[in-house]
């Protein structure tokens, strides 16, 4: 059995290392191009766009579905009814785990920015890009697509070595295909309850919700009200006149306020966390070793290891 496992999660491994390596080539080969046609002056953002997330959608999004399809699937154990009360609920718990990954990041942001390095860059660089396209992107079909890739298509190959295994690993997975420090924690925290949603529910539709939720109110609201707000400005009284600064003011209120009632939520919870017993079940001391002691997984993790390290690095020359 360890060797199927093992076999099976190198395809899967296989299947990001080449979507990232993929991806990362042709964004590198369309942004050349795109400077030397341009001259290096600034360009439209819808350009930015595409030179980022057509690659990606488009090209390394089937070669990815091709390579994980060869990875058998099987049907979810259970399939628990989920009523809009229930989604609302895990919405709360969504809210209140991205915060303590957010804070998690600015502590590991904080520690290395002594160093001279910025691990939001690629945040700010994203969230910097406002228009239409942008905020559907991040919004819309971002979600979409990340849901099928570190979900669905994930945890309907893996859960049948253990639910825990395929919803901790696609979590883990989740974090680290965000590439960089800034988003890490908290994509690592939101799959671990996406995840969960999804093995107990066997519909992606509804993480897919949760994840569209969070995205529009973390990448278009929080970015439009702070639109022409200098948070560095020591003057309180002009901040406080600003009907933006206000409403995001509002805005934080109201997600920490959510956030308190997520963990009260989660707490009470936590003890109806269960996993059905799979038919080819690992035993814990086989886990890691089955899971990331293979080819695919190790070439993913270097993959992931060489974005961390590249943000990181252009961070200091920027």
């Amino acid at each position: 059995m360890e060797r199927i496992a093992k076999k099976d999660f190198s395809r899967i491994g296989m299947a990001f290392f080449v979507y990232l390596l993929v991806a990362s080539v042709l964004q590198i080969g369309i942004s050349v191009v795109v400077n030397i046609v341009t001259g290096g002056t600034d360009y439209p953002t819808w350009v930015f766009w595409v030179v980022n997330f057509v690659p990606m959608y488009c090209v390394a999004l089937p070669i990815f579905y091709l390579i994980i399809k060869k990875v058998p699937r099987e049907d979810l154990v259970e399939e628990m009814p989920f009523s809009v009360g229930k989604w609302f609920k895990f919405l709360v718990i969504s809210i209140f785990v991205m915060i303590v990954g957010n804070l998690l990041s600015s502590l590991v942001g904080g520690i290395l920015g002594l160093l001279g390095m910025n691990t939001s860059a690629t945040v700010e660089t994203l969230l910097s890009q406002t228009s239409l396209i942008g905020n559907v992107i991040l919004a819309v079909v971002g979600p979409i697509v990340e849901e099928l890739i570190c979900r669905k298509w994930l945890i309907d190959r893996m859960h049948v070595y253990g639910g825990s295994v395929a919803v901790v690993t696609s979590a883990l997975m989740f974090g680290l295909f965000h590439g960089n420090f800034a988003q890490f924690f908290y994509a690592f925290f939101l799959g671990l309850v996406w995840g969960y949603v999804y093995y107990k529910t066997g519909k992606i539709i509804y993480t897919m919700l949760m994840h569209m939720t969070i995205n529009f109110c973390g990448g278009v609201i929080a970015p439009f009200l702070l639109q022409g707000v200098d948070l560095t400005n020591p003057d309180v009284a002009a901040l406080a006149a600003s009907p933006r600064f206000l409403g995001f003011m509002a805005y934080e209120v109201i997600m920490i306020t959510v956030a308190v009632v997520g963990l009260v939520l989660f707490i009470v919870g936590r003890k109806n966390i269960a996993f059905a017993e799979e038919r080819l079940e690992l035993p814990k001391e086989e886990r890691v070793k089955s899971v990331w002691g293979n080819v695919g997984m190790i070439l993913f993790l270097i993959s992931c290891i060489g974005l961390f390290a590249f943000g990181l690095i252009s961070s200091l020359f920027a």
